[in-house]
């Protein structure tokens, strides 16, 4: 019986061609797991129950961009109970402003110095309600309207995508700090302030307006994004 031998060039040129058609039939089926991913939408409405204050309106993200000190695109990366701001009232009570921190993973510094927030970490704050404490230091009834840090952390998760607007943070005027860097690992990276809805817009999704421009239901996320990036002359 004979035996039909394959040329040894032949067969090792088969094993390539075979290890090649594996190697893009891998690559491609990586790629389109990585295509199917979801993306990582926020919940905003919980900032609307935050705190809440007077602030002056811009007619466009653009406008507020133009009037802050950084501007930051990222994602969101944690976050953490923040610094207080303390205050006695007029029955000697205590009330304690709290606050919590956004930590944001930075991939591009689009107004401002990268170099003011090393590691590409920076830090957002504002405000989550306020505890009022007797003298004793013991809250009182009905005293407690701080939003839970965890409903923070449910509505604004890792990985959803941010766009800052927005200046360091000032204390109030007749307040004392509390914990002022709580939240805050890094001793010299500024604490921003997001305070005013029209400095932190959150990606809610494709056909989601963002919040601060209520009479805009068309400026989504990555509306107000390209909007922002044209007028600071980045690259998309």
């Amino acid at each position: 019986m004979i035996q039909k031998k394959t040329p040894r060039a032949l067969l090792i040129l088969s094993l390539a061609l075979t290890g090649c058609a594996e190697t893009r039939a891998g690559a491609l089926h990586a790629d389109d797991g990585a295509a199917r991913a979801p993306r990582v939408y926020a919940q905003d409405a919980i900032l609307d129950g935050a705190g809440s204050a007077d602030f002056l309106s811009e007619p466009s993200p653009r406008a507020v961009a133009a009037k802050s000190r950084f501007v930051l695109e990222g994602v969101v990366d944690g976050l953490a109970d923040g610094r207080s701001e303390v205050q006695t009232n007029e029955q000697g009570q205590s009330e304690r402003d709290r606050f919590v921190v956004i930590r944001v993973r930075v991939s591009n510094v689009l107004k401002g110095s990268r170099a003011k927030f090393p590691g590409g970490i920076a830090y957002l704050t504002l405000p989550r309600g306020v505890q009022t404490y007797d003298q004793t230091g013991t809250i009182v009834p009905g005293g407690d309207v701080a939003v839970p840090i965890d409903a923070f952390q449910h509505d604004i998760p890792p990985g959803a995508r941010i766009l800052v607007l927005a200046s360091p943070v000032r204390g109030a005027e007749g307040t004392s700090m509390w914990r002022a860097r709580a939240g805050v690992l890094d001793a010299s990276t500024p604490i921003v302030d997001v305070s005013n809805p029209q400095t932190i817009l959150l990606d809610r999704g494709p056909e989601s307006s963002v919040r601060g421009w209520q009479n805009d239901p068309s400026l989504t996320f990555d509306h107000a994004l390209s909007q922002v990036r044209s007028a600071l002359g980045a690259t998309p």
